[in-house]
């Protein structure tokens, strides 16, 4: 938080002034509250706060942030859901996603940049198609960059236990 009124400033007796004051909504979503105190040389008013609220807004919202497919089975394939919103009043270019790990287990039925328009929704298939890895689990992400200052990216990250497939055999 910042404010423009240096330590120090004069008001003269009677008269007001008015006081800036900025906040960083950077990372954050949903109530924000700040406390200003103003410590002054008035008998009357020795300390005030100012107490200030606000709702933070998101521009985009993507849903899930976090996609856990649990404990799969090795070749088999999943599917999941992500949607991204554009909350803001105008457009959001989607200036490209990335995979990663940049393997052929995870894909995205769309790739290519596009524009979402103000209040528009849409929806992609997430594809799971596991190999089993060294240690088993499969840590992943499907990262959207935008053309906005903030945020320039969003992440959605991808999570599951690979197990072999066990092949029985008739005796």
């Amino acid at each position: 938080m910042s404010i423009d009124a240096p330590g120090g400033h004069v008001i003269p007796s009677g008269k007001n002034t008015r006081i800036r004051v900025m906040v960083s909504t950077r990372g954050r979503k949903g109530m924000l509250r700040k406390v200003i105190h103003i410590h002054t040389n008035d008998p009357l008013a020795k300390d005030i706060n100012l107490r200030i609220s606000m709702k933070v807004l998101e521009t985009i919202v993507i849903n899930p942030r976090s996609i856990n497919f649990g404990t799969v089975l090795e070749g088999k394939e999943y599917k999941k859901k992500i949607t991204i919103l554009n909350k803001s009043r105008k457009k959001v270019k989607i200036t490209n996603i990335i995979i990663t790990p940049s393997t052929q287990m995870i894909r995205l039925d769309h790739v290519s940049p596009f524009i979402l328009a103000s209040g528009c929704v849409k929806t992609f298939t997430l594809t799971f198609r596991p190999k089993v890895v060294k240690n088993g689990f499969v840590y992943g992400a499907a990262v959207f960059r935008t053309d906005l200052d903030y945020p320039s990216k969003v992440v959605v990250n991808i999570y599951a236990r690979v197990q072999r497939k066990i092949v029985q055999t008739n005796k």
